[in-house]
């Protein structure tokens, strides 16, 4: 069994264990700057090595933009960007339009035996129909569809056209509402 005798001053000891922790606290320290420097290496090779890569993507680059062919690209994609845009303003134009064509198969179905339309004529929502009718009959169950049809507003029939009784001929305006124009069938 050994016995340890410590035969030095409490100062000395002192100092002993000061110099150990400042050895420690250096050694510690130099661990640090060794691991920001090996950090810091690494760092500054990938930069370095991420430089160069970059320099050959953009003379890569520069080879494929300086192409023909990427030039014929570029000229299409901007005459496909054109083509579109001339087709939305052809949409929009498009999508105020109206739909005459619901219009006429309203009034075809609504225009009793008996008649005939000789004049047709518009201005905006408005309509003139001119024509023969060869009973007062006739002319008033047309005028009564003309009322009770979705698509007709304020049928206006003179009363100088239902004045006769047999070979009219009659003049009607009226007004189209406009929703029944827009929906396409």
């Amino acid at each position: 069994m050994k016995i340890a005798i410590n035969l030095l001053p409490e100062k000395r000891k002192k100092d002993i264990k000061r110099r150990k922790f400042l050895l420690f606290i250096i050694w510690q320290e130099v661990l640090i700057i060794f691991t920001a420097i090996v950090f810091f290496a690494v760092l500054f090779s990938t930069n370095f090595i991420l430089g160069i890569n970059f320099q050959n993507i953009q003379k890569d680059g520069e080879k494929y933009f300086n192409r023909s062919e990427f030039k014929e690209m570029k000229k299409y994609e901007q005459e496909f960007a054109n083509v579109n845009k001339r087709a939305s303003v052809v949409r929009e134009i498009q999508k105020n339009d109206f739909y005459w064509t619901n219009f006429f198969y309203e009034l075809s179905r609504i225009i009793p035996e008996g008649i005939k339309l000789s004049s047709l004529s518009t201005n905006q929502s408005s309509v003139t129909l001119m024509g023969r009718s060869n009973s007062r009959d006739n002319l008033i169950v047309l005028k009564d569809k003309l009322e009770a049809s979705g698509c007709f507003l304020e049928v206006d029939v003179p009363l100088s056209n239902i004045v006769k009784k047999e070979d009219i001929d009659f003049k009607i305006e009226l007004k189209i509402n406009k929703e029944c124009l827009k929906t396409k069938e």
